[in-house]
C-alpha cells in the first residue's frame, strides 16, 4: 500500500515564479524589438521607393539634358535657341503679320430668352 501513496514531488528550478517572471520579461523586450524592426523594415521600403522614383526622374532629366547640349553643338541648334530668347532675324526675313477677318467670322450665338421671359413680357420702362 505504500507503494501506491503519492510522492510528494519538489518543485522545479525553471517552475519557480521568479523564473518565470525572468521569461517573461526576456519575451517582452524580445517583442518589443521584432515590432521595431517591422516598422523600420517598413520605412526602409518607403525610402527605397522614393530613391528609386527619384533616380529614374534624374536619369531622363540627364538624357534630356544630354540632348540639349548634343543640339547646342550644332550650328541650327545654337540658330534656334538665339532666335528663343533674344527674337533676333537673319537679314532678308520679314514678320508675317495674320489678322483675322472679322466680317466672315460667324456671329455669336444668340443668348435666348428664359422660359418665363417669352411667356410673360417685360415691362418696358418710361422714358422721361
Amino acid at each position: 500500500m505504500a507503494d501506491y501513496q503519492a510522492i510528494p514531488k519538489k518543485n522545479k528550478w525553471y517552475h519557480s515564479p521568479i523564473v518565470l517572471m525572468i521569461i517573461a520579461v526576456v519575451c517582452f523586450f524580445f517583442a518589443s524589438n521584432m515590432i521595431g524592426l517591422v516598422r523600420k523594415n517598413k520605412d526602409t521600403h518607403v525610402l527605397k521607393e522614393q530613391t528609386s522614383r527619384e533616380l529614374e526622374e534624374l536619369t531622363a532629366r540627364q538624357q534630356r539634358l544630354e540632348e540639349d547640349i548634343a543640339s547646342l553643338k550644332s550650328d541650327r541648334g545654337q540658330e534656334e535657341v538665339i532666335r528663343e530668347n533674344f527674337q533676333v532675324t537673319k537679314e532678308g526675313e520679314g514678320v508675317v503679320v495674320i489678322i483675322n477677318d472679322e466680317s466672315k467670322t460667324e456671329p455669336a450665338e444668340k443668348k435666348s430668352k428664359p422660359f418665363y421671359l417669352k411667356i410673360i413680357p417685360k415691362k418696358e420702362e418710361p422714358e422721361f
